[in-house]
């Protein structure tokens, strides 16, 4: 443990902030097409029936930038504007986590005297 780990936990540091920066865009993206993360089924119809599977649709119970992102999609027409709000929310924090992550690194690569 003690030859391995000191010369792992850099790289896992870096690509820890530098995967949140991916996750946050693939997040984004599901969540424009009504893929969200924290959904629940919600049954309209009788548990168990003879007629067939019983009838509901998937709730979202969280509330998100992507949840904003697929909300706004009904208003695009009339306020163009009002998309900005999650986009540049979703933006600014990726690109928060791929500056944490370069600096990570350029940390890193000084205190082991590679550069």
């Amino acid at each position: 443990m003690q030859h391995v780990f000191p010369y792992l936990i850099p790289t896992i540091v870096i690509h820890f902030f530098m995967d949140l920066g991916r996750v946050t865009i693939l997040v984004a993206q599901l969540g424009i097409f009504s893929i969200f993360v924290t959904q629940q089924f919600v049954q309209t119809g009788p548990l168990l029936s003879s007629m067939g599977p019983p009838f509901g649709f998937l709730e979202n119970t969280g509330y998100n930038w992507a949840t904003m992102l697929n909300g706004i999609k009904k208003e695009m027409h009339n306020a163009p504007w009002l998309v900005l709000v999650p986009v540049i929310a979703i933006m600014y924090i990726t690109f928060m986590f791929n500056l944490i992550g370069e600096g990570a690194k350029k940390y890193f690569l000084r205190r082991d005297g590679h550069m």
